[in-house]
């Protein structure tokens, strides 16, 4: 898993460069400046990336400037480090209607009728259906 992140990571960030160099003709970390970055995460938002994607873009971007600073590859302009990434919103979860919860339900309860641990897997459902508490408050609870 790890060695697929990476490889997707390298691929984002030699996209990245390549966009730079067809866009402004950039052949070193050198000539990079704060407005490519901010050019090139525009240009992902307007080819349809989420921001939240931009943002995750832009984090690894980060991390290979500040692996070049510190490795001494590039003297890096100080303002490639102030690059604020797009904000991404602020979304509330997304609840089940009366449709998804009644399939859910039959579900589960067709689950755990058989099922050692059925009872307590049923009751643990049941609580945070019909109470609303959280998964923490849920896991917090003790029996006396």
């Amino acid at each position: 898993m790890a060695a697929h992140n990476a490889d997707r990571t390298s691929g984002q960030i030699a996209a990245a460069w390549q966009w730079f160099l067809d866009s402004f003709g950039l052949t070193g970390w050198d000539a990079l400046r704060r407005s490519h970055v901010e050019a090139w995460m525009n240009d992902q938002l307007s080819r349809g990336l989420k921001a939240a994607t931009v943002v995750r873009y832009h984090t690894h971007f980060c991390s290979v400037l500040h692996f070049v600073q510190e490795r001494e590859i590039a003297q890096l302009h100080p303002q490639l480090f102030r690059i604020k990434p797009p904000s991404t919103p602020v979304t509330l979860p997304r609840h089940l209607n009366d449709a998804e919860y009644q399939q859910l339900l039959q579900t589960v309860l067709a689950e755990t009728e058989t099922a050692p641990a059925g009872l307590l897997h049923r009751t643990w459902f049941l609580t945070l259906a019909f109470t609303g508490i959280r998964l923490s408050e849920l896991l917090d609870l003790r029996l006396s």
